[in-house]
């Protein structure tokens, strides 16, 4: 593994030069790996997600979604989870994050966990949960041919094109959707059409006012100049019209032109 030469530490094992020397004759076979346990993924600020290391190298993704809804408030807290996998082996690195549908979600499963660190389990074996550093996940805007299974999509935020993939390039993020994932995708949906819906209503009340001034003019067509008395009168009620038409105008949200016209054409 390639090193810095003035490094005084190893940047993943973290052990100091002297000590990483090897000497003499070996009786076993170097490692091909260093190992990452997810020590370095701990982060002290609450985030969405939230770290789970100790696990049992059998753990797959649908086990530690079990374990992470044990935490969870709710079946719909969490979006998704994901395990941590060796790029070249498929094997679990035995740790794996949970990522909430809020941070409000994830500090109630971190309290629940914290009143009960030494009885929570996973497989029937204790396992350490915390939050992680912003670090841990890393935007990547160009993948590589045959690189994009290393990385996953941002839920809920459009994303722009940028995938995420996990720190360690030796490593990935094996990804379970929860049903956190679909509440989100439903809300998405759900605020899309209601913005639709609002857009309908505004139009259907620009076409109910356009067709009141459309009376109003054709009123005032039929309406006989010479007869000074009616003519009063008539000018008062079209006043009193335009100003409903503009009390309406502006419940309706239109635009300050629309407006304008509408008062030229009144006037």
């Amino acid at each position: 593994m390639t090193n810095f030469p003035r490094r005084t530490r190893c940047y993943r094992c973290d052990l100091p030069r002297a000590d990483s020397a090897i000497s003499g004759s070996l009786t076993q076979a170097p490692p091909s790996f260093f190992s990452n346990d997810g020590t370095k993924d701990i982060g002290q600020t609450a985030s969405q997600f939230m770290l789970f290391r100790n696990l049992e190298s059998t753990v797959s993704e649908d086990l530690l979604l079990k374990g992470a809804l044990k935490l969870a408030s709710s079946p719909a807290a969490i979006k998704r989870v994901l395990v941590i996998r060796d790029r070249r082996t498929n094997e679990s690195w035995r740790f794996g994050f949970a990522e909430f549908v809020s941070v409000e979600e994830s500090k109630i499963a971190f309290n629940k966990y914290q009143e009960n660190m030494t009885g929570y389990t996973i497989s029937s074996k204790p396992v350490t949960v915390s939050y992680i550093h912003p670090g841990v996940f890393v935007p990547v805007f160009q993948t590589r041919p045959g690189s994009e299974r290393w990385t996953f999509e941002p839920l809920g935020t459009g994303g722009g094109g940028v995938k995420l993939a996990y720190w360690d390039e030796e490593g990935y993020a094996s990804v379970l959707l929860a049903e956190g994932a679909n509440k989100t995708a439903e809300s998405g949906d759900a605020s899309g059409q209601g913005n639709s819906e609002g857009k309908n209503k505004v139009k259907k009340k620009e076409k109910d006012i356009m067709t009141m001034v459309d009376g109003d003019k054709s009123k005032k067509r039929k309406a006989d100049p010479s007869i000074s008395k009616d003519s009063a009168p008539a000018n008062k009620k079209v006043s009193v019209q335009t100003e409903q038409l503009v009390l309406l105008l502006t419940q309706a949200g239109t635009g300050c032109s629309f407006t304008s016209s509408i008062l030229a054409e009144s006037s």
